[in-house]
Parts: C-alpha cells; structure tokens; sequence
C-alpha cells in the first residue's frame, strides 16, 4: 500500500552463542513523507531564488551576503564569490546608505515589519546603477533575527526615462514662457484654465494665480464666454484643430482685444 517501514535486526544470544535475529519493524511512512515534502519546498524555494527575473538576497543583519542569486550579480557586476565577500554597505552609494541603514535598524527594532525605497548601487565597473529595493526580516522562534530577504528589481531605465521626460517638460514650458503670444492650457473636463504664459498673463491682466482654476465664464462677459466654450466643445467633439482667424477678448485693463 506504498507504506515506509523501517527495520531493526538484532542477534539473539544465549549464553554467549548466536541463535537466532530479532526482527523489528517501525512504520516510518509519515517522516518519509515530511522528508519528501520538505526536499520539494527546498527545491521549489532554491529554483525560484536562483532564477527569478529580480535580485535576490539572504543577508546578515550586519549586512554580510549570505546567499545571492544570478540576476543580482549580474545587476551589480560581481561573481557570486565576489558578493559574497561584501557588505551590502560596500556597494551602496554614499548618499543612499544612511536612509538604508536608519531603515534596518527601525527592522531590527521591531518597529516596522518591512521597508521600500529607490537607491543607487555602485557597479563593479563604477557606474551607477538605480533599484528599487524591498526588505523583510526573518525571525528564528525565540524572535530574534536571522537574515533579511531582500529583492531588488533594476528602475535604471525607469529613471533615464523620467528624467528625460522632466527634462523635455522643462524645456517646453521655457519655450512656452518664452514666447511673445499668449498660450494658455486648460482641462478636457470643465475646461478650466490650468497654465497661462506670462505673455497671456500680462495681456489680460491677470495674474497666474487669479486665472489657475477659472473658466471662461469667471473672466469674460457670458456672451463672448459662449463663443469660447463652443469652440472649445467643436475641437473635442472633432478632435481636431479649430482656426479662429479673429477673436474678441475682453481684458482687465486695456479693454477688448482682438486675437
């Protein structure tokens, strides 16, 4: 029926002489089972630490590498032996370690259960290299700690992309601010005005402060309001652009411009 047994032979002797064996059997089925399921989790477990698509780590609580998978070496340039002989304190850059460290001790204190946060890593080859980190803290039964689990997932190209869209961003509003006519943004939804260039501001006499927020209707006289808000309502409903070759504008101080 698929049950372990687990067998026990002892001479019997009678004065001083072998006469026979004395066969014991235990059934042994359940540890066998436990032992199995037990070689399978660790399997499971070692399979999925070694080629999981993130870096993954065991480490001391003094920051000592205990076991390092593939793709964490290969995000930070070293062999497994190389990580190994390290702290992680080694190979984080300067200005990330103390908000690093200030959360491992808050870990090791019990006072969070685990942490997150963006740092940079310093490359084998000395760039830099940007991850998000994730943190837990393993406890032994008697609570005290055995190792932090960390994950660390590579945001480098996350960054690049983020600082390159700030970057055009910047750019665009200079352009924007920069130019002699009047540009203004507003939302799809209420068609509230949300940015106004300083040409804009200066032609109608409003502040950016005064403007941010308002519609057509808190500016303007309610008949020139409609003709705005048609127009507005004619690009989204076409989703198009609209040429207005001349439109009355009434301002604050010099009276109705025409655009």
């Amino acid at each position: 029926d698929g049950r372990f047994l687990e067998r026990y032979s002892l001479p019997q002797r009678i004065d001083g002489k072998c006469v026979g064996v004395v066969v014991n059997w235990r059934d042994v089925t359940e540890r066998k089972r436990a032992e199995t399921a037990l070689r399978e989790n660790e399997e499971r477990f070692s399979g999925a630490f070694e080629f999981a698509p993130i870096g993954v780590a065991l480490v001391t609580p003094d920051g000592h590498y205990l076991k390092v998978n593939r793709a964490l070496c290969e995000l930070v340039g070293y062999s497994e032996a190389e990580l190994l002989a390290h702290t992680f304190q080694d190979i984080t850059h300067p200005e990330d370690l103390e908000v690093d460290l200030e959360n491992v001790r808050q870990l090791l204190a019990g006072e969070i259960h685990s942490y997150q946060m963006e740092k940079r890593y310093v490359h084998a080859r000395g760039h830099l290299v940007t991850v998000l980190l994730n943190v837990s803290l393993v406890r032994d039964d008697q609570g005290q700690p055995r190792y932090f689990i960390s994950q660390v997932q590579d945001i480098s190209q996350r960054k690049q992309a983020e600082a390159a869209l700030h970057d055009s961003e910047a750019f665009l509003n200079t352009v924007i601010e920069k130019i002699p006519h009047m540009i203004f943004v507003k939302d799809a939804r209420e068609l509230r005005f949300v940015k106004f260039n300083q040409a804009g501001q200066e032609l109608l006499g409003y502040s950016l402060a005064e403007l941010a927020g308002k519609n057509d209707y808190d500016l303007f006289p309610e008949k020139q309001a409609d003709y705005f808000t048609e127009n507005d309502r004619k690009v989204l409903r076409g989703r198009e652009v609209v040429d207005i070759p001349e439109e009355p504008v009434q301002t604050r101080d010099k009276g109705e411009r025409i655009l």
